[in-house]
């Protein structure tokens, strides 16, 4: 006996990406589709309602976050399939990246009701553009865990991904995040973006240890405001590191042997190993997991 043929698609799910910050980011479509849906599912109505203000806009809206998504997605989900249009927006960006959506898509696809994706701006793609890292194949892990164990084991994890790794973080944990990053890339390039599109966009790429320094400088000091804002997170990869920043040893005999000579001068002087050779490298822009091993196969000699 054959299967039942499913329904006729009701309703349609509408999954719309807004500004990242920048209202003129606002595209034709957008507007259209927002127009053209009978309620909008937001992750913050206040936020939405200033949205829909400024397209000049009078569409009905309800919250869907993190703590009703399971039951308003069934609500959702009814009214889907009496027929209604429904667009669902986070906010800022795309709703299901980092933000509540995958559940509602889920069911609209499980129920076959026509889901569309409204795309628009992304702070992953955006600050990717700007970092000059490898964009052919890159890794989205998301918000950095917030308890400390879990991030570190999270980022030492990461450390081996060959390909250029994209990371959020929010404004309180940016300094403790950048200090894990650290410890577990090394020396590795990165960007830090803050506030993309927005008034205060800032975007600075240098190593790990200088990001560090930087962000807790300011945290502790008179530019504490600056610290404010989401971030976003670019790392060199493994594999772009290694093959394009990374000093290979056998080229650079001489210049490590003069930085390894400066570490056992600081041992010697009463700092452990690691501290010697984070001050060198620091000094001589040599990356510390280079002279760290150095350092190392010559104590085994």
């Amino acid at each position: 006996m054959n299967a039942p043929s499913p329904a006729d698609p009701a309703g349609k799910l509408l999954v719309i990406a807004t500004p990242i910050g920048n209202l003129d980011d606002v595209s034709p479509r957008l507007r259209k589709a927002l127009a053209g849906v009978d309620v909008i599912a937001a992750e913050d109505t206040r936020r939405t309602a200033i949205l829909l203000a400024s397209l000049s806009l009078d569409v009905a809206t309800l919250s869907y976050h993190r703590h009703n998504e399971h039951s308003r997605a069934v609500e959702l989900l009814r009214r889907l399939e009496r027929g209604e249009r429904i667009g669902l927006v986070t906010d800022a960006g795309t709703p299901g990246v980092s933000d509540p959506g995958p559940l509602l898509v889920r069911l609209a696809h499980e129920r076959h009701i026509a889901v569309e994706p409204v795309p628009g701006p992304s702070a992953v793609l955006a600050a990717l553009s700007v970092s000059g890292f490898d964009g052919d194949t890159f890794v989205f892990a998301g918000y950095l865990p917030a308890r400390a164990e879990a991030r570190r084991k999270y980022a030492a994890a990461l450390a081996a991904e060959p390909r250029t790794i994209i990371v959020f973080e929010v404004p309180h944990r940016i300094v403790e995040s950048l200090a894990d990053l650290e410890e577990a890339f090394g020396d590795r390039l990165a960007l830090v973006a803050r506030e993309l599109t927005k008034v205060h966009e800032e975007l600075v790429r240098d190593r790990l240890p200088a990001l560090h320094r930087l962000f807790e400088e300011r945290a502790a000091g008179d530019e504490a405001p600056r610290t404010r804002g989401e971030y976003t997170v670019v790392i060199c990869g493994a594999r772009e590191w290694q093959q394009h920043f990374q000093a290979p040893a056998a080229a650079d005999a001489k210049r490590l042997d003069n930085e390894l000579a400066k570490v056992e001068t600081l041992v010697a002087a009463g700092l452990s190993l690691r501290d010697a050779v984070k001050a060198v490298a620091i000094l001589t822009d040599t990356p510390r997991n280079l002279l760290y091993d150095a350092a190392l196969r010559r104590r085994s000699e």
